[in-house]
C-alpha cells in the first residue's frame, strides 16, 4: 500500500507532533510515522522540565520554547503547566559562583537572577547550608510530560495529521538527493 502525503515526520514525540501540527495548520497534508506507541517514548516519559540549559546556535530555539509554552497551555488545555521559575543550587564544592552562571545564562538571552545562600533558604526551608548561593529563572516551569504530548496528538489528528504508530522506518527513498518518501515495515508513505 503506498499513501501520498506532502511531509512525512519521524518521530511522534514532542518536536514531531508540534512540527506536524504547524504544517497541517498551514495547509500540509502530514504523516507522523513512529517506530513505537505515538506520544509513546521520552516525551511523555521525562521530568517535564521546561528549563533548557542550551548553548550555541540551540540557544535561541531554547528561549524561543520557552516563549511559547504559556499559550501551548492554554491552547492544549490541561497539560499540567506551571511557570513558578526553577532554582539552581551552587553548592560550596562547586567550582563555578552564582554570579558566574547567571553571567553566562544572561550572554545567551535568558533571563537569570543571582540569590543569597540566605534568600535559597527563605525557598527551600530546611536547605543544607553548604551552598555558594543559587540562580532562579523566573520563565522555567514545568508540564505533565504524557498529558503534554498526548494533547499535541490530538491537536495533530485534529488538524488531519495522519498518525502511523508501530510502523519502524525501514528506509528512506531519495532521488538525486531529494526525499521521496519513507517504507516502513507495513507500507510505504511518499512525501
Amino acid at each position: 500500500m503506498s499513501a501520498a502525503r506532502d511531509v512525512v515526520v519521524i518521530g511522534g514525540g514532542v518536536v514531531g507532533l508540534c512540527i506536524a501540527g504547524e504544517l497541517a495548520g498551514r495547509g500540509a497534508h502530514v504523516t507522523v510515522v513512529d517506530a513505537g506507541a505515538i506520544a509513546g517514548a521520552a516525551s511523555s516519559r521525562n521530568g517535564g522540565q521546561l528549563s533548557p540549559g542550551i548553548d550555541g546556535a540551540w540557544a535561541p530555539i531554547a528561549r524561543r520554547a520557552l516563549e511559547l509554552w504559556p499559550a501551548l497551555g492554554e491552547r492544549l488545555g490541561d497539560i499540567g503547566y506551571l511557570r513558578e521559575g526553577g532554582l539552581y543550587l551552587v553548592m560550596s564544592a562547586d567550582a563555578t559562583t552564582p554570579e558566574e552562571i547567571v553571567a553566562y545564562r544572561r550572554e545567551r538571552g535568558f533571563v537569570a537572577e543571582t540569590l543569597t545562600p540566605a534568600e535559597c533558604a527563605r525557598r527551600l526551608p530546611g536547605l543544607a547550608r553548604e551552598i555558594k548561593g543559587g540562580v532562579f529563572s523566573p520563565k522555567h516551569g514545568q508540564v505533565d510530560p504524557f498529558l503534554a504530548t498526548r494533547a499535541l496528538a490530538r491537536e495533530a489528528e485534529s488538524k488531519g495529521v495522519r498518525l502511523l504508530a508501530h510502523a519502524p522506518v525501514m528506509a528512506i527513498d531519495t532521488t538525486a538527493g531529494r526525499v521521496e518518501g519513507v517504507r516502513t515495515d507495513r507500507e510505504r508513505v511518499v512525501a
